[in-house]
């Protein structure tokens, strides 16, 4: 079904997935990034808004800031963040949010893209509120992740922090540009918005605000994408497609463009909505799985343990016939 974003659902959903990936990520990106902002601003208080368990935080802490404060939603389980509890504030990013102080940085990472297009002037506005200095990251048109639902070229939101009087400082990305030990999705997106001095701190700037990383590049295009196994099912068949990640979403896109299907059942384990071209899809928990009968089960799931445990399911707890069951991935590329 096709429709408007359940922001309920959705915020519990991205933001639980969000706070899970966040507790695994191993690299150094924190550090350098924070090391190389206050080589150059004195930084002794820092808010994140959309910390998730608050890795942001602590590293600020490790080095020598003096306060922090984490901004999530309800959905973060207090017990796994890596900040103490007191240094936490539940709240909806896209909401209205009004802290009691300024702070010397505020810092948003690749969370923007989250948060449906209608609450963005909102969310900038709460970022100006929070400090005079603002550390930025914001998925790019393409880049690609499970629940964006905003995805802007950096243009469009330094337009948005002008409009507030701030200026763009693109001093990071050049000094962080080839360093393997940073994300990539930070090498190409993290911006410095201050309100500090004029537009003469942006002289020796990249002249260019929009461009890719070659990283990005080869994740989203060169990768390709899995092409739906559409020479295992026929023209006109009940479907049910397992899994809506990101082999689950190409899949879908292609169904629907041309409408290969009479019936569609779209299941995935965790997820509850798809967001498809900025548009809200509804994604059913496998149970429904009770009620369908479907001509062919098929399993979008690129990992190969996790789509054989997704056949197991299929099997063993709903009583799929195997020859039902199809998981097939075939890449090919975009260009």
């Amino acid at each position: 079904m096709k429709g408007e974003i359940d922001l309920n659902n959705y915020s519990k959903l991205w933001g639980g997935y969000n706070v899970y990936i966040s507790s695994r990520k191993m690299d150094c990106s924190e550090k350098i990034i924070l090391s190389l902002i206050m080589k150059s601003f004195k930084v002794e208080t820092m808010v994140d808004f959309g910390c998730a368990v608050g890795r942001w935080c602590r590293e600020g802490k490790n080095l020598g800031m003096a306060e922090v404060l984490g901004i999530d939603g309800y959905y973060v389980d207090s017990e796994a963040l890596v900040i103490d509890k007191n240094e936490f504030l539940a709240a909806d990013l896209g909401e209205c949010i009004e802290l009691n102080k300024k702070y010397d940085l505020a810092v948003s990472l690749e969370v923007a893209e989250h948060l449906p297009e209608e609450m963005s002037d909102t969310f900038v506005d709460n970022l100006a509120r929070a400090s005079n200095l603002i550390l930025f990251s914001a998925a790019v048109v393409g880049q690609g992740g499970d629940f964006h639902v905003n995805e802007q070229p950096l243009s469009y939101w330094k337009e948005k922090f002008r409009k507030r009087g701030y200026h763009m400082l693109d001093c990071l990305r050049p000094l962080i540009w080839n360093n393997n030990e940073v994300l990539p999705m930070y090498r190409q997106n993290c911006v410095i918005f201050s309100k500090y001095g004029t537009d003469d701190h942006t002289t020796n700037n990249n002249c260019i605000v929009d461009f890719i990383h070659p990283k990005i590049y080869e994740i989203v295009a060169l990768k390709g994408i899995m092409l739906f196994p559409f020479h295992k099912v026929f023209r006109g068949a009940k479907l049910v497609l397992y899994g809506a990640g990101t082999v689950g979403m190409q899949y879908y896109r292609q169904l629907e463009a041309i409408q290969y299907y009479s019936e569609l059942v779209w299941v995935d384990k965790v997820r509850r909505q798809a967001c498809i071209n900025n548009k809200a899809i509804n994604v059913q928990a496998p149970d429904i799985l009770e009620k369908v009968d479907a001509d062919y089960y098929i399993v979008a799931i690129e990992d190969e343990c996790m789509a054989k445990e997704a056949v197991e399911v299929l099997e063993c707890e709903y009583h799929v016939e195997s020859d039902k069951i199809i998981h097939c991935m075939t890449p090919i590329t975009r260009y």
